[in-house]
């Protein structure tokens, strides 16, 4: 199969796993809600959002690493090693602190309800360690599987609360671990038959090595989500009132090309025919312009239908913000192919460098310009990454032509 076929099967399985997920989650919330009273709810998503931020600081960046390693026939047993331990801190630290948890509200048992959640986060390092590799591989049906489980699974299991006299906070709970331990054993065990993978002598600190780049260019694009609590520092309340629900919409628009780019980066790694940076870049952007100018064009009224009437003023954020997400799309397929070049550490500096200065400009656009301040400073800080990676792939290729 061309790289063009395998590009197109990858990206739309992955989509459409992506959007069943969205939708999945959307409709546990409405039914959890529903089941359990308003301050059970909060705290069940406080702890499920610190779990979910430690699953993602946990990752160390080996989803990408073991995923290119894998694309370009290279042993990941190090990974793995790696995964494993990982895996046992993760359901160490999150068991230990319900534990803990329980212990300071004065053994209140809701707690004890929600102990699977630490099997959850070591389920779900595993599981998310199986998608790499199925995804290095070419296996789309697999990775989709895996993904569909995993994030469709819970609500199932908290349907069953209408139907069960069983407490909800339990169901959730065990939905998400047992939704991960399904999507394991269902997982082909090939993932270990390559003989590199067997031959591999490097250990679980080489793994380490290898991944900590990715692992920083995730948290310098993490560490974008930390601008309402910056805006709620630095500026009065009203400022972040109108700039959060913009701010919120960024991650769900952000779909298309964050997939396009890591259904690309085996492609790229592979040399195959047909990956291009320039040619991927131009379908991350075309595809994501499309959406965005149809967003742009609905803001008000998208934002009162979904936050109500109060929220109106933060059309024009979404907007001006929509103007720095078209820069990021394009940067998106531009890391990838960067990291799949073995350019991972130069990626990191960007990011990072690209990361700080968002949420520098960000602070100075709120204090001079409130809300649709803060708006374009996030965007200057999307241009200034677009321009790094940009710059780095044009230098590369030139440096590459030049030695031909």
């Amino acid at each position: 199969m061309n790289a063009r076929a395998t590009l197109i099967r990858s990206f739309g399985g992955l989509i459409f796993a992506r959007i069943l997920a969205a939708a999945a989650q959307a409709m546990l919330l409405f039914m959890f809600a529903r089941q359990v009273t308003p301050d059970r709810f909060a705290l069940t998503m406080a702890l499920v959002g610190i779990l979910t931020f430690i699953s993602a600081l946990s990752d160390l960046g080996m989803t990408p690493a073991t995923t290119r390693s894998v694309a370009a026939g290279e042993s990941f047993l190090h990974f793995s090693r790696l995964n494993s331990i990982v895996a046992v801190a993760s359901i160490l630290v999150s068991g230990g602190l319900i534990c803990v948890a329980f212990i300071a509200s004065d053994s209140d048992y809701v707690w004890l309800g929600m102990l699977p959640f630490a099997a959850w986060l070591a389920f779900e390092r595993i599981a998310e360690f199986r998608f790499a590799v199925d995804l290095g591989e070419g296996r789309t049906r697999n990775a989709v599987s895996n993904l569909v489980v995993r994030r469709c699974g819970p609500t199932l299991f908290v349907a069953l609360g209408f139907l069960a006299p069983v407490d909800p906070i339990l169901l959730l709970a065990g939905g998400y671990a047992l939704s991960a331990a399904l999507s394991i054993v269902a997982s082909p065990r090939r993932m270990y038959s390559s003989s590199s993978a067997l031959a591999s002598s490097r250990s679980a600190m080489s793994g380490l090595r290898a991944s900590l780049p990715f692992w920083l260019n995730s948290v310098a694009a993490q560490s974008r989500q930390l601008d309402v609590a910056l805006l709620g520092l630095v500026s009065v309340p009203s400022v972040a009132a109108v700039y959060a629900p913009a701010a919120r919409l960024i991650a769900p628009l952000r779909l298309i090309p964050s997939t396009l780019a890591q259904a690309a980066l085996p492609i790229i790694t592979g040399r195959r025919s047909g990956s291009s940076p320039l040619r991927l870049t131009l379908i991350s952007t075309s595809l994501s312009a499309v959406l965005y100018v149809g967003v742009a064009l609905m803001a008000a009224p998208l934002m009162r239908w979904l936050f109500g009437e109060e929220y109106a003023d933060s059309a024009t954020a979404l907007q001006i913000l929509l103007c720095g997400l078209l820069f990021a799309s394009s940067a998106s397929v531009l890391t990838s192919y960067l990291q799949g070049t073995r350019h991972e550490w130069l990626v990191a500096w960007i990011s990072l460098l690209s990361g700080g200065l968002s949420l520098i400009f960000l602070g100075c656009g709120a204090l001079l310009g409130g809300a649709v301040g803060a708006s374009v400073g996030l965007s200057i800080g999307y241009f200034v990454q677009f321009v790094g990676v940009t710059l780095s792939v044009w230098k590369l290729r030139a440096a590459r032509r030049g030695s031909q």
